[in-house]
């Protein structure tokens, strides 16, 4: 290879006239409020010269926008909204602008608008009920309104009359699709609560309440017509308790209760108060003492019963101590009277405390006379002290006798015997302020006395004796005789007392004592006791005896005594 120097080189300057730059490449044009923006790239040769600036024009109109490169993009203003447009957009540099691009798509400005909702409102769940959504688009167009929320609401497309289907969230849309010279609206909700309704809750059981009253079914009732209640208590569980919908009474007070209803999606839950006052129990004595009763009766223990089951009892009385009087349970009797008695039933906490009045009535004692006189007695007895006894243990007696007179005869008491026959007597017992007074009667039979007839003519006697004088004595005392015979007139006969022989033989004779007799049978005496004699002095009493037992024959009121005279 050759070598050797370089050659010399020499700086020359000289200018170079450039072109307008190609035609860009057209984008997209979209239009805007009055206003539209115009996209486009570089084109494929600047025409030797730097491109510096771009131009965007209109076609209607030849409004134009500009743009200093580098961009991309020119913003055309001043457009009428509601006219269609294109655009076109050359490229400038030194050499000036080049060719216009190819023409944009059409586009129409328009201007925004939005819709804004008016104050929510504030419903209450109603079944069917409906509530007014109020919206507004700033282009006056009108605004169409849906639901987003079906389940809860739904909503008349342009009225907004909103119908309620359950409580809850309801969320109405609004939209404005916009027009010829507006662009659709940006859709706008509002949120609306449908708020449970309310409901009255009525619950008034039953107050007030006695303590003791059975186990309380609690009810109550919502305007809502919901059914389920929960009942509760804050008082203390020595008053009352609650279980389910049983209120027990537990003790005097005030229940204070409450009836809660839950509610649902569409009812609120509500609540009541009532408060329920428990008062004691009244309780019911019984006390019924035994009425009436004797004075003298040992102390009688007093009893009652409480229909609340309480036992203790207190007893008294507010009559005089002469009349009664009260130790614990023991009544002792004092005398005769009303004894006003009280058992009383203190109660406690729960139960009220009760009485009862009682009356016993007190009687006198009664009392039984024992009077029981010797009888029978003989006519002739000295007077008899007459003597009685009471069972209540007095002594004082009246004697006294319903009898005539000529029987007998009573003084203080002296039993005087004045006749044969039967002294009715009666013993009284005046009795005092508590022994009722008492009598008792007694009969003393009075028979006869008995007497005896000696009578003993003389014998024998000789036939041809002169008639005899026939004597007798008795003795009672007494005089009259009757003589008479029972022999054959052949052998003797009497007259008076003249005793006539009539032949040989025995003369059998009767001496008879029958004055007193017969002055007792005038008096109205049925029976004779006097008796006649034989010679031998014995009595036939077998004679005296049957004539006894049939002494109200007056046939046979005379009694003989037989004698034998021997001719």
């Amino acid at each position: 290879m050759p070598t050797g120097n370089a050659a010399a080189t020499a700086p020359q300057s000289f200018v170079i006239s450039g072109t307008a730059p190609g035609a860009p490449t057209i984008g997209t044009a979209t239009a805007g409020n009055t206003q539209a923006t115009v996209t486009f790239s570089a084109p494929g040769s600047n025409g030797g010269s730097t491109i510096t600036g771009y131009t965007a024009t209109s076609n209607p109109g030849g409004l134009t926008g500009t743009c200093t490169a580098p961009c991309t993009s020119i913003n055309v203003t001043g457009l009428t909204n509601g006219t269609s447009y294109t655009f076109t957009v050359t490229a400038t540099n030194s050499a000036g602008p080049g060719t216009p691009s190819a023409a944009s798509n059409s586009v129409i400005p328009k201007a925004n608008q939005t819709i804004s909702f008016g104050a929510a409102p504030t419903p209450t769940y109603s079944p069917g009920g409906t509530f007014s959504v109020s919206a507004t688009a700033t282009s006056g167009l009108a605004v169409a309104y849906t639901t987003q929320t079906s389940g809860i609401c739904t909503v008349d497309l342009s009225s907004g009359l909103v119908t309620i289907v359950t409580g809850g969230s309801c969320t109405i849309a609004a939209n404005q699709a916009g027009s010829s010279i507006f662009n659709a609206a940006p859709q706008v909700t509002q949120l609306v609560n449908i708020a449970a309704a309310p409901q009255t809750v009525t619950f008034a059981p039953a107050s007030p309440v006695t303590f003791g009253v059975t186990p309380i079914t609690l009810t109550a009732t919502a305007s809502s017509g919901l059914t389920a209640f929960t009942f509760s208590t804050s008082s203390a569980a020595s008053i009352c308790t609650v279980a389910t919908n049983q209120l027990t009474i537990v003790g005097v007070g005030t229940c204070v209760l409450t009836a809660s209803q839950a509610g649902n999606a569409n009812v609120a839950s509500a609540s009541a108060n009532a408060n329920v006052v428990i008062n004691q129990a009244s309780q019911t004595v019984t006390f019924a003492p035994a009425s009436p009763v004797t004075f003298g009766v040992t102390p009688i223990t007093l009893t009652a019963t409480a229909s609340s089951g309480l036992t203790a009892f207190t007893f008294s009385t507010s009559s005089a101590a002469s009349i009664c009087t009260v130790a614990t349970n023991q009544l002792t009797i004092v005398g005769v009277g009303t004894c006003v008695l009280t058992a009383s039933q203190a109660g406690n906490a729960n139960v009220a405390s009760a009485s009862a009045n009682a009356n016993v009535v007190i009687n006198q004692a009664s009392q039984t006379v024992t009077f029981a006189p010797a009888s029978p007695v003989t006519f002739g007895v000295t007077p008899i002290t007459l003597t009685a006894t009471a069972s209540s243990g007095l002594t004082a007696f009246t004697f006294s006798t319903s009898s005539a007179a000529s029987i007998c005869t009573v003084a203080t008491n002296q039993l005087t015997i004045v006749g044969v026959g039967t002294c009715v007597l009666t013993a009284s017992q005046a009795g005092n302020a508590n022994v009722a007074s008492a009598s008792a009667n007694a009969n003393v039979v009075i028979n006869q006395a008995s007497q005896t007839v000696t009578f003993a003519p003389a014998s024998p006697v000789t036939f041809g004796v002169t008639p005899i004088t026939l004597t007798a004595t008795a003795s009672s005392g007494l005089t009259a005789f009757t003589f008479s015979t029972s022999s054959a007139a052949s052998i003797c006969t009497v007259a008076t007392n003249q005793l006539t022989i009539v032949g040989v033989g025995t003369c059998v004779l009767t001496a008879s004592q029958g004055r007193q007799c017969q002055r007792r049978q005038r008096l109205g005496q049925r029976q004779c006791g006097d008796q006649s004699g034989q010679s031998d002095g014995d009595l036939r009493p077998g004679l005296a005896g049957d004539l006894r037992r049939h002494a109200d024959h007056a046939d046979r009121d005379r009694l003989q005594r037989p004698d034998r005279v021997h001719l």
